[in-house]
């Protein structure tokens, strides 16, 4: 299950930040075709922040549709 090492990877970038900001929530974009189960990712997430200064914090998925985007017109497709 390579969402728990993406879990641990997020929440080292929000511990780094979080003597800027104090979070509650960190929110996060899976794209369809990114490879990433939204399910498993919420699944590993409350045992990556375990024992971390961020423990607590929840998660917040939001999936984004494929597209497709012409490098000529710029129009967009789904």
């Amino acid at each position: 299950m390579h969402e728990l090492s993406i879990a641990q990877s997020i929440v080292a970038q929000v511990v780094k930040l979080i003597n800027k900001n104090t979070a509650k929530t960190v929110e996060v974009e899976v794209g369809e075709m990114s490879g990433v189960d939204p399910d498993a990712l919420s699944f590993a997430f409350p045992m990556a922040v375990e024992g971390t200064p961020i423990a607590g914090v929840k998660l917040k998925i939001r999936k984004s549709p494929f597209r497709i985007r012409c490098p000529r017109c710029r129009k967009s497709f789904n």
